[in-house]
């Protein structure tokens, strides 16, 4: 008769850092941006001023083409761009130093934060689940199943 190779443990497995089996939390934010007609794409990432309203990102991105367009006129390709992703908390800037530098709003002072931004630390990952493209004629929305991961 063979002998069970089973083993008792004592205490189950811990298996806080496998993230196939735990995702990392994170929530929703947005980023609206004026992209000029004459810019050509860079890898320097999607930016560190996301705004967890959808609202006030797409306000942001208007604010910047009028802004545009008063003093230096539009281009026919004039484009505003809007991410919606997933912000792991990992990803979150807390160090005040860095936020004060940035000219961002300390997470502490969210209630007096009008532009509900959420600061993403430099060149850390956001997972875009869609990219909404306007142009003067029309917007075009791309959706990522599964999201994206991309660095900010």
């Amino acid at each position: 008769m063979q002998k069970s190779r089973i083993r008792l443990m004592s205490s189950a497995p811990n298996r806080a850092y496998d993230t196939s089996r735990q995702p990392e939390l994170s929530f929703p934010a947005y980023r609206g941006v004026f992209v000029p007609g004459e810019y050509h794409s860079s890898n320097s990432g999607l930016g560190l001023h996301w705004s967890a309203s959808q609202k006030v990102a797409e306000e942001m991105g208007s604010h910047a083409w009028q802004e545009r367009s008063n003093g230096m006129g539009t281009h026919p390709r004039d484009r505003i761009v809007i991410h919606n992703a997933e912000v792991p908390l990992s990803s979150v800037e807390t160090d005040t130093n860095v936020l004060k530098k940035n000219k961002v709003f300390s997470p502490e002072n969210l209630n007096k934060n009008s532009e509900e931004e959420v600061p993403v630390k430099k060149r850390k990952t956001v997972r875009v689940k869609s990219t909404s493209i306007s142009t003067r004629a029309r917007t075009r929305t791309r959706k990522y199943n599964p999201p994206r991961e991309m660095r900010a």
